[in-house]
């Protein structure tokens, strides 16, 4: 039974007054380094094991009125785990056309029990922030009023800013799986009210390596009307139907909607949870959409499904500012040092068999690009290896036609 708490008149306002501008703003980067392979199909859900994400959420607040109850928060992420599994009382709302391809993801956000230094944690943090009005992009650092995230490979971490430097409905920020382990790698959401779960839920379809079903937000208009030619449309995912325009925000149309790039009945999938409907409608993910987001978490994100190791304060790759793209990738992987603060760097990439196929030393100067040609690997699993002393980390990698 969902429980109700006594929160800020601050929180009630700023959501009436987000629900009449109608307004939204998602940040996500279309990563064009992020591709999903020929077969990620057969990643598609049915009687496997229920996939359970360790997950952190951060509450950044300036007055303490704004803080939210840790209860509360369970709630939330109880509730987006519902999205997920589509176990929500709405969805028999989903049209009977659309029913046949809506499917049950079987991932669910579990709260972590063990910080990053083996500590008993509930999986909640609660900053004051020393800034009044704060940047989203400002929220996973603590040199910059807000918090600096949980070790993200091992932890899926969202950041809830309740004083955001100004105040959209639908305003947040989500990380493509390309920029897995990043120190920013997360879901970052500036905005508050009924239906909080559902704006997760669209940015954790981000961080999952889902994008929009249309091509052009419904306020930019395109000066051509031409429709996405590339097979499985703007998503690249065949049971999205193919749309020109997002969903107005907060309107809920009635069924069938078509448009020029579907223009037959049942038309365009304004129930999705990657469209910007009213959230009273939001209601589904598709088969291809839990399929692609269950590849990116054997592929790209399987680090966190690894254990979470106690943290040496001397360990030089506790903040190490290493990022390695793309993720799967064809014919060259990248390995980037931001800092220049660590010793020499091996690194090595081995099969599954754990053979090496290369091995090197790293440039170590800041913003150094070290590029491995990989045209001619065969396509597969493969584990980076990278090595300071006596330090070693391990990362999948994937390679691609």
């Amino acid at each position: 039974m969902k429980k109700l708490y006594a929160l800020p008149i601050f929180c009630l306002l700023c959501f009436s007054s987000f629900s009449q501008k109608h307004s939204r703003q998602c940040v996500y980067p279309e990563d064009s380094t992020f591709e999903l392979p020929a077969d990620f199909k057969k990643y598609q859900t049915g009687g496997k094991s229920i996939v359970k994400l360790p997950t952190v959420v951060h509450v950044i607040f300036y007055d303490d009125s704004q803080d939210l109850p840790d209860e509360y928060v369970k709630d939330i992420i109880h509730e987006v785990n519902e999205n997920f599994r589509r176990q929500t009382p709405d969805t028999v709302n989903t049209p009977d056309a659309f029913k046949p391809v809506a499917a049950d993801t079987e991932i669910e956000f579990e709260l972590a029990t063990v910080d990053p230094s083996n500590e008993p944690t509930n999986g909640i943090t609660h900053t004051k922030s020393s800034l009044e009005k704060i940047q989203l992009s400002q929220a996973p650092f603590s040199s910059t009023g807000g918090h600096d995230a949980w070790n993200t490979l091992k932890y899926v971490n969202i950041w809830i800013v309740r004083n955001p430097d100004f105040l959209v409905a639908g305003i947040g920020i989500s990380t493509s799986p390309s920029s897995h382990g990043t120190p920013k790698d997360g879901v970052v959401i500036g905005s508050f009210g009924p239906y909080f779960h559902k704006f997760i839920t669209h940015y954790l379809g981000h961080y999952l390596g889902l994008k929009h079903p249309f091509l052009y937000d419904y306020y930019d208009l395109s000066p051509t009307d031409t429709c996405y030619t590339v097979p499985g449309g703007p998503d690249g995912l065949e049971d999205t139907p193919n749309q020109l325009y997002s969903t107005q925000a907060g309107t809920c149309p009635d069924f069938p909607v078509t448009d020029i790039c579907s223009p037959d009945a049942p038309g365009v999938m304004f129930m999705n949870y990657m469209d910007y409907s009213g959230f009273d409608c939001q209601n589904m993910f598709t088969q291809q959409q839990d399929a692609a987001m269950n590849w990116v978490l054997d592929s790209v994100r399987f680090s966190l499904f690894e254990p979470v190791n106690s943290v040496d304060e001397n360990d030089p790759y506790k903040n190490m500012e290493v990022h390695i793209y793309p993720n799967p990738f064809r014919e060259k992987l990248i390995i980037e040092t931001q800092s220049s603060s660590f010793s020499k760097k091996e690194y090595g990439i081995f099969d599954s068999m754990g053979r090496p196929v290369f091995t090197g030393i790293l440039d170590i100067l800041p913003n150094s690009k070290n590029e491995i040609n990989t045209a001619l690997m065969p396509n597969g699993v493969y584990f980076l290896k990278i090595r300071s002393g006596h330090k070693i980390i391990t990362r999948r990698i994937m390679k691609l036609k």
